[in-house]
């Protein structure tokens, strides 16, 4: 399985589209970064105001890579020619899942965090917000992408067409962005949307969307701060979806992928 990992990552290194699509959301990320860069003192302010922006801006690198990293050698018939000669099916599927498990969390983390640093490593990061329950917070959307990526796996190993999972996965994920303004109009819909079962609303809205705030007067000058903590319940939930929406994925991804024919 190792030669697969390798090559995949050869080939992923060489791939125009993916760092394409990666290139346009660090670009995106970055814009926004500059053009609200006057509306935010410090590291912690700027994530409690763009952390969500970022976010979204982050699935869609994680979109373009995780597609191509298995999308891609469907349309070549690469897949047959590593069978042919000699790798299991298994070595040949977990081998391009690994592989799209850390470049589509590298990609998508590396466009989320890198104005966050930039911000703070220039501002400080000050007293917005706690930092230990922002690590938390980026820790869990960590966790909810891998049940995403599995998510992406499964409909290019299904669809075997990387560009069918960039509409899947865009339409999708608007679908669930949107989802936020709906619950505005239909309060009954609130228990659904905050579900971490809707995995790209949940790291963009219910993880990275800081709604709880305190207004005080420190030094004649109003002071916003943001609450970080998460609960424990939150934490549990996150962690269980995520688990457990993997194993089934990635099962149900094996399992289809093992009895098809690859034509």
């Amino acid at each position: 399985m190792w030669n697969v990992i390798r090559a995949q990552i050869y080939q992923l290194l060489r791939d125009k589209l993916a760092w394409g699509g990666f290139l346009i959301s660090m670009v995106m990320s970055v814009v926004l970064s500059i053009f609200y860069a006057d509306e935010y003192t410090s590291g912690s302010e700027y994530v409690a105001g763009m952390g969500m922006m970022t976010c979204m801006m982050g699935m869609i690198a994680v979109l373009i890579f995780v597609a191509s990293v298995t999308g891609v050698d469907f349309t070549d018939k690469t897949l047959n020619y590593e069978i042919l000669s000699g790798h299991t099916r298994a070595q040949v599927f977990f081998g391009r899942w690994i592989v799209a498990e850390l470049a589509g969390i590298f990609a998508c983390m590396t466009v989320m965090l890198a104005p966050v640093i930039v911000i703070t490593f220039t501002k400080g990061w000050g007293d917005a917000m706690d930092l230990e329950g922002v690590v938390l917070r980026y820790s869990l959307v960590i966790v909810t992408l891998v049940s995403i990526v599995s998510q992406l796996v499964f409909v290019t190993i299904v669809t075997k067409n990387m560009y069918v999972t960039f509409l899947v996965g865009f339409v999708f994920g608007y679908a669930q962005a949107m989802l936020g303004m709906v619950v505005e109009m239909i309060p009954e819909l609130t228990p659904v949307v905050e579900s971490p079962m809707l995995s790209v609303n949940h790291c963009c809205t219910n993880l990275l969307n800081f709604e709880e705030w305190t207004t005080f007067f420190l030094n004649e000058k109003d002071q916003i701060v943001y609450n970080s903590a998460v609960s424990s319940e939150l934490v549990i939930m996150t962690i269980a979806t995520a688990v457990i929406g993997t194993i089934i994925l990635v099962l149900l991804s094996y399992t289809y992928f093992k009895n098809d024919d690859l034509s």
